[in-house]
């Protein structure tokens, strides 16, 4: 799975990834990331590190109290 709030961003993420084989889920923002978790339970999370609405730490804390497995890798990145 991967986030950003610019939709040019998303767009090079999920066609990077595509390319290397990955199955990619794409959210625009912190609510969208928590609830696609939900749904399709990803294996890696990459976070923008400025998400509009929501801080990436706030984000990263509501994975890992809902989401128990989510110990694994969650990458924050700065793209744009």
């Amino acid at each position: 799975m991967t986030t950003d709030g610019n939709e040019g961003v998303r767009l090079l993420l999920e066609t990077e990834l595509a390319l290397e084989g990955d199955k990619v889920v794409v959210a625009k923002n912190g609510p969208a990331v928590l609830r696609k978790i939900k749904e399709k339970n990803p294996d890696l999370v990459i976070l923008d590190i400025k998400m509009p609405d929501m801080h990436r730490l706030k984000v990263l804390e509501a994975i890992r109290k809902e989401n128990k497995r989510w110990s694994e890798p969650l990458k924050l990145d700065k793209v744009g």
